[in-house]
């Protein structure tokens, strides 16, 4: 068998296959040949359309593949964000409680001393509301310090504020903090 495409003088042109047989004379000398030939143009119109789907399958699997490895490392980024974010919000949570408790002790001092104060101003004499005054400007300077460290650490976490390293005093900054 073998497939021809032949083109006629009119310029039409069709795809043939054809099965040629060779026809023998008594010495076994070839005199003729028979020759079947089948229109076939249909069939190759429709192995074409068909190769050519299989080429767009083919190039829309392959599309499939990159769009589905796209949404798994899309997912594995999300996942991480994720456990990053989760991360954070432990840390923040901590954070807070820590804050809580380091603000709970100044306000405790702070709010025993205007008590006292409330309660009991008739019974203080000058030198005792002077020195009481005195305490209740240290507690609300220290409170103050240390609200002014938690914003300052809250523009460091959130970039606001630019690193400048400076020379300090490492013993005056922890005899300040324990001040506070």
């Amino acid at each position: 068998k073998n497939e021809e495409y032949i083109v006629f003088k009119n310029n039409n042109a069709v795809f043939v296959e054809t099965i040629r047989t060779p026809q023998y004379d008594e010495q076994g000398n070839v005199i003729g040949l028979y020759c079947i030939a089948n229109d076939i143009t249909e069939r190759k119109r429709f192995e074409n359309e068909l190769l050519l789907l299989n080429e767009q399958l083919e190039a829309s699997r392959s599309q499939l593949e990159v769009d589905l490895y796209k949404e798994h490392l899309l997912i594995e980024q999300i996942e991480e964000t994720k456990k990053a974010l989760e991360k954070t919000n432990s840390e923040k949570d901590k954070f807070f409680s820590i804050i809580a408790h380091d603000l709970k002790n100044p306000f405790n001092a702070f709010l025993g001393l205007t008590k006292m104060m409330s309660e009991n101003i008739n019974d203080f004499e000058l030198d005792d509301i002077t020195e009481i005054s005195k305490q209740l400007y240290e507690s609300a300077s220290n409170l103050y310090k240390l609200l002014e460290n938690l914003l300052e650490w809250s523009r460091i976490q959130r970039g606001v504020t630019q690193f400048n390293p400076e020379y300090v005093e490492l013993d005056f900054l922890v005899k300040q903090n324990f001040e506070i």
